[in-house]
């Protein structure tokens, strides 16, 4: 994986003191790009949701050598006020 920067935390979440998981499953084409991503595991808050799908849209991964096949994989992203 390239570098990609984390989702930012959302301001209504931050202030709803909303934390949670999500994971999502994305396609990667062979060139490194995603082609679909979408909830897998819901955070239970749509804002935190679609923060982590907005964010994982725009990653880019190292290109396949190999082949024009697709990847498919869970990503998770975890949204925490308070690291632990």
């Amino acid at each position: 994986m390239l570098w990609n920067p984390r989702p930012a935390y959302p301001a209504e979440a931050r202030r709803q003191g909303w934390e949670g998981i999500v994971k999502v499953r994305l396609k990667v084409g062979s060139d490194g790009r995603v082609i679909e991503a979408r909830v897998a595991t819901s955070s239970s808050h749509a804002t935190l949701d679609q923060a982590a799908l907005s964010a994982l849209q725009r990653w880019r991964f190292a290109p396949r050598s190999l082949g024009s096949s697709v990847q498919e994989f869970v990503q998770e992203v975890v949204f925490r006020l308070d690291p632990r």
